[in-house]
């Protein structure tokens, strides 16, 4: 208990102005109180903290929040003591020298870990110079010895971030916060900080390919969609073509889920990664031909149509995607997604090319 008075008094000696952390007055001095402002409250990313109070903070909001929904929370002396709050985030730090907090750049998972984030529940202040030394790690640093300095733990940012999600890859949002400036007298504290939200783990869209198989009657053809390349053997394929015409489509992995969606009135070029969840997905182990003309009844889900007589045509299922994805679910935090669609189809005899449209999306 003596150390902490010793420092309350020790901090209040005399004036200090920093570029990066002010510490202003101490009771004695006729200086102004953030307090006797007109109005002491927080605003965005300028947090105030009275004397005596505890604050509790939405950072993503960028406003005071209440104890039963808050990001984190100041309290003690100045509101130095920083300690998580209860949205579901975890909490760390990480030390970066010569790079600001917007050019940190966090797209994935690998991104995350070169960042050697140590995790905490708590941050406070070290002011060992005063007697009173940091019980944990810290965001504030008090130097008795250097003229009563105060100043942010150097080259230090606090980061919260949900754990599970950045650990299995799942998309995930990390938020980056650093002490900018405090300005503090008479218990009462302003803290301008610098925040920075990031998206990880997001899809990216890739162009859309075009794809060319060609298909002889009674043949099995094994095709990479993403090389589009006919290959020799199921191993180094995607999907494979065989049947009556090359129609009946099977995936060639199991490291793909396969399936299909209808989507009307949107061409693949349109498809967007938002769009992935409003999305109803079909689970099949192949699509085949709809040759209901013929009086052939359909056993199962169709990307084919054979008009019969007298055109005898074929041609694709109507708003028809194809898709293989790795995932848990295509809708929530996919790996990666390939769709692709029939945009033509050539036919000579019995022969057919195909001709595909394909698009990926990738982490």
């Amino acid at each position: 208990m003596k150390s902490s008075h010793k420092l309350k008094s020790i901090l209040c000696v005399s004036a200090i102005a920093l570029t990066s952390f002010q510490f202003t007055a101490c009771k004695k001095d006729k200086v102004e109180d953030p307090i006797e402002e007109e109005v002491f409250k927080t605003e965005g990313l300028n947090v105030a903290v009275p004397s005596g109070k505890t604050i509790f903070y939405d950072l993503k909001k960028q406003e005071d929040a209440t104890e039963s929904s808050y990001t984190f929370k100041l309290s003690g002396m100045y509101g130095s003591r920083l300690d998580l709050g209860n949205q579901g985030y975890q909490m760390g730090y990480f030390d970066l020298k010569n790079t600001s907090i917007k050019d940190i750049k966090l797209t994935n998972t690998a991104d995350f870990n070169q960042l050697d984030v140590k995790e905490t529940n708590f941050l406070t202040i070290d002011a060992s110079t005063a007697g009173e030394p940091a019980n944990g790690p810290t965001w504030i640093i008090y130097d008795y010895k250097n003229n009563h300095a105060v100043y942010p733990t150097a080259d230090r940012y606090i980061v919260f971030y949900k754990k599970a999600d950045i650990t299995s890859g799942a998309q995930t949002e990390v938020i980056i916060m650093q002490a900018d400036k405090v300005t503090a007298k008479d218990g009462n504290a302003r803290y301008q900080l610098k925040s920075e939200s990031h998206d990880i783990n997001i899809l990216k869209e890739k162009e859309v390919k075009t794809g060319t198989v060609a298909v002889a009657s009674g043949k099995t053809v094994f095709y990479d969609l993403l090389n589009d390349k006919i290959t020799e053997t199921v191993e180094t394929s995607l999907v494979n073509f065989s049947g009556t015409s090359g129609t009946t489509l099977k995936p060639s992995t199991t490291a793909y889920k396969f399936g299909y969606f209808d989507l009307k009135g949107k061409a693949i070029e349109d498809i967007k990664i938002a769009n992935l969840k409003e999305l109803d997905f079909k689970e099949a182990t192949s699509l085949g031909l709809d040759a209901t003309s013929m009086n052939v009844p359909v056993t199962g889900p169709t990307w084919m149509v054979y008009a019969g007589a007298p055109t005898h045509a074929v041609y694709p299922t109507a708003d028809r995607y194809v898709v293989l994805y790795k995932g848990t679910s295509l809708s929530e935090n996919p790996n990666e997604v390939i769709i692709f669609k029939a945009n033509e189809l050539v036919t000579a005899g019995r022969d057919v090319t195909f001709k595909l449209k394909i698009k990926q999306f990738i982490k």
